[in-house]
């Protein structure tokens, strides 16, 4: 299995297994693009920033209980269980943990 990386500037070029994949950073969205010889796939995720997942969480109600360390835990009046959402407030946080947390607090991602 080979694996290529070129980097320049905000694009980086991947290619496995001789077929290209490019990433290009736009703002906050990464968009990827499967580009074998034929078909082209263009797929974009949406990156999430912790304050903009708070946001979110505050604006259907949830409210904050208490932090540890750089994990801030919410409650909502109505709805059950405890939301977490981890980092420090400017960074970026994984596509995945974004979803798992706005899955947790029972919101549908506007992305």
């Amino acid at each position: 299995m080979s694996l290529i990386i070129t980097v320049r500037k905000s694009i980086i070029l991947i290619q496995l297994r001789c077929v290209p994949y490019l990433i290009i950073f736009v703002t906050s969205t990464i968009t990827v693009i499967f580009a074998p010889p034929i078909n082209q796939y263009v797929l974009t995720v949406k990156i999430w920033k912790r304050k903009e997942i708070i946001r979110l969480i505050e604006a259907d109600g949830w409210y904050f209980v208490r932090q540890k360390g750089s994990h801030m835990h919410f409650h909502h009046p109505v709805k059950e269980g405890t939301t977490t959402v981890p980092g420090s407030k400017n960074k970026n946080l994984a596509p995945n943990t974004a979803k798992s947390i706005l899955k947790q607090a029972g919101i549908k991602s506007p992305a």
